[in-house]
């Protein structure tokens, strides 16, 4: 099955960038949650490092839930709009007492140092505490995770990187019970699901 949907990805994407920034803006209702649960789609173990330059991975995730996303700090495109709406979940989450990580990879790992991914995180005010950024790796390796792992296409083109728009729900087992649409701004059904899982 992976392999079925790795080239429906492939073949999806050389017939135009636009689509996979498109499928999180337009493709499903606005606010709409994607059930994954009976998918199986398990992330494959991983380590990297995080914004204050610590070995950071699934050992450290194990047990809990988390969500992800993908971005990067010089993004022209969608990571202005994913990023804030992660920040208004996260800030939820603390309010709500909810037990949850958030972890955003960073998709241009040569730019996107320990160092520039903290001043990042502080410029937006996220709690570092409970929201890890991630690099420590180079541009093939983080395309293979995100395929593999996320069924996810990550790939530079003209003056970008294409890359989800989605925020990933996996749970303690690590496997990906949600897909949610990352660029919306009215994240009420988000919430809500999110308290209605972990709690």
């Amino acid at each position: 099955m992976k392999r079925i949907m790795t080239i429906v990805l492939f073949m999806s994407f050389l017939s135009g960038c636009g689509w996979v920034y498109e499928i999180g803006a337009n493709g499903e209702e606005s606010g709409s949650i994607t059930d994954m649960s009976d998918a199986g789609n398990e992330v494959e173990p991983f380590q990297f490092i995080n914004e204050a330059g610590e070995l950071f991975g699934a050992e450290q995730l194990a047990g809990g839930y988390w969500v992800a996303n993908f971005i990067f700090t010089n993004c022209p495109s969608v990571c202005p709009l994913m990023t804030p709406n992660m920040l208004s979940l996260q800030d939820e989450m603390i309010a709500a007492d909810v037990p949850v990580t958030f972890i955003s990879f960073t998709v241009d790992p040569e730019r996107d140092t320990p160092e520039t991914l903290q001043a990042y995180g502080g410029n937006i005010g996220a709690d570092l505490e409970s929201w890890h950024f991630l690099t420590g790796y180079d541009e093939a390796e983080i395309s293979e995770f995100a395929l593999d792992s996320f069924l996810s296409v990550v790939q530079p083109s003209e003056d970008d990187i294409i890359h989800p728009t989605y925020f990933f729900l996996i749970d303690p087992e690590g496997l990906i019970i949600r897909k949610y649409d990352g660029l919306t701004t009215d994240q009420g059904a988000i919430i809500a699901d999110l308290k209605e899982t972990i709690q």
